[in-house]
Parts: structure tokens; sequence; C-alpha cells
């Protein structure tokens, strides 16, 4: 693996050297996740700034837009998710107007649940999530670009609502309408 990202590294110096100006970005994404064995519709937002072509580096926030339903303690449970974290987005091909993007990033996330015939809410805290992605992204313009893809999310810390990590590991599919400064 040490050698993969050596290798990628390299062949990127040349890449890295080219004169561009800075970037500021801001995004929106929809994502189709499982949580719980369940397909769910992710909305998320994200900004960042991209000071090389190569690389981008930013924030994102994101919930789900539906509900997952679940069995806790023998009653059904509404549970909803939201996250937020740091990310880094190697672009390969920066020049091309289809390019590939690498999206890595790092985050919490809290799961909330509402038992039926129960009008409390109940929160779990936080734990921990991983996203490693791979988007293919498309210049629909100078500042407007689409990207389709998808990634994995794993996750650390989750026990509560009957739920464990391996509830949350799923394979994520999902789109990117992004918006760039002006060069």
């Amino acid at each position: 693996m040490k050698k993969i990202l050596c290798i990628l590294g390299l062949l990127s110096l040349p890449l890295i050297a080219q004169e561009a100006p800075a970037q500021l970005w801001v995004g929106g994404n929809v994502e189709w996740l499982e949580i719980a064995d369940q397909s769910s519709m992710n909305l998320g937002v994200r900004v960042g700034y991209q000071p090389v072509p190569v690389l981008s580096v930013g924030a994102w926030a994101s919930t789900i837009a539906s509900d997952v339903k679940h069995h806790q303690d023998n009653r059904k449970a509404s549970v909803g998710y939201s996250s937020f974290g740091l990310m880094a987005e190697p672009c390969f091909f920066p020049k091309h107007k289809v390019h590939l993007l690498l999206p890595v990033s790092v985050g919490a996330a809290s799961l909330r649940s509402v038992v039926e015939g129960d009008s409390t809410s109940r929160s779990n805290g936080w734990f921990s999530v991983f996203d490693a992605g791979l988007y293919v992204e498309m210049d629909l313009g100078q500042q407007l670009s689409l990207a389709l893809g998808g990634g994995v999310r794993m996750s650390a810390g989750v026990d509560m609502f009957d739920l464990n990590n391996e509830d949350i590991k799923t394979i994520r599919l999902g789109t990117l309408v992004r918006w760039r400064s002006r060069d």
C-alpha cells in the first residue's frame, strides 16, 4: 500500500507544479445509502478550498432525508442520522473536462430515535465516521461541475438503539453539484 501511495505521489508532482489560482467552492450532494439494511436518501453540503489543481480541502455536513424504521425494545422506532466532518479530495486529470476525484473524509455522526407511541426523541451521543470514495466529475462551464460516484462509509463507536458499527457501514452512491469561484 505504501508503494502505491508513493507512486501516485510521484505521478502527481508534475501536476502540482502547474500554475493555477486557488479557488473557493461550495457544493451540494444527494446520496443513497443504507442504515440498518434500509435504503435512505442523504442530503449534504460541502464547502472547500482548492489551493492547487490536484487537491481540495474542506468541510461537509449531511443528514438523511427519510428516517429509517427500526425495531427497538420490540417497538417500532424512527431513526434519524446526521454527520459532519473534514475532507481532503485529490483530483486526477484536473485540466481535462472530465476528471477523477478521490474524496476522503473523517467526522462525527449522531443517531436520533423516536419510539412509536413516545413523543420524546432520544439521542445516542456521537460516534466517528470515515468515508472514502471515487467520483467522476465533469465541468459544465467555468464555474459549475457535476460529479457521479460513490464510496464506502465506515463507523466506530455505534452501540445504541440495538444498532452497531456494521449497521452504519455502508456503500453509498450519489451525485455532487459544485460551484467554484472564478479563476
